[in-house]
């Protein structure tokens, strides 16, 4: 019984080691190797010793090689990564339902602030990419934006103290609209 197991065990190692190849490194694509095996099993501790050829095959393969003359894009394809966006605020008639005046307020546009848990935003200073005064609760401007970012804070200051308003906008169609 260990006979039969003795035999299938160096069946296996001999698979084994017929199927593993090497990485050669000779340069050729394929190779011949006859090299004897010698194997020992475990039950009589006498050597079996395996004659194969073994063909290993070696791919090799070629990177293709592309000009930068060859590269085409998408005449649809856009490389910039900023855009021209209009910011249009129109606070006439809110401003006109709160009973404040519009003739004294100041407008700012933040691209980085937080959401404070009172629903009120705090806004970085730094982060300020337009500002501007407000004519009559209305405000036309426009400034570069980056791609990445789609978000951004208005704000609204009015000169007699009052809370300013606030308004998380998202640019649609290359504009920020109030």
């Amino acid at each position: 019984m260990n006979s039969k197991i003795d035999k299938i065990f160096a069946f296996a190692i001999v698979t084994t080691l017929a199927a593993c190849g090497g990485s050669g490194g000779s340069g050729s694509a394929v190779q011949n190797i006859t090299e004897p095996a010698t194997l020992v099993t475990s039950s009589d501790s006498k050597p079996l010793v395996v004659g194969q050829t073994l063909l290993q095959i070696t791919p090799t393969l070629e990177p293709a090689v592309m000009k930068m003359n060859d590269l085409q894009a998408d005449d649809s394809f856009s490389f910039s990564s900023k855009q021209q966006v209009q910011v249009s605020v129109d606070l006439q008639s809110l401003l006109a339902s709160q009973q404040r005046s519009a003739s004294r307020a100041y407008l700012s546009v933040y691209s980085d602030y937080t959401e404070l848990d009172s629903g009120q935003f705090y806004a970085k200073a730094s982060s300020r990419i337009l500002a501007g005064e407000l004519n009559n609760g209305q405000f036309q401007q426009s400034f570069m934006a980056l791609n990445d970012q789609s978000q951004y804070l208005i704000e609204v200051w009015f000169y007699n103290g009052d809370l300013p308003l606030q308004k998380e906008q998202t640019i649609v169609a290359n504009r920020l609209q109030w």
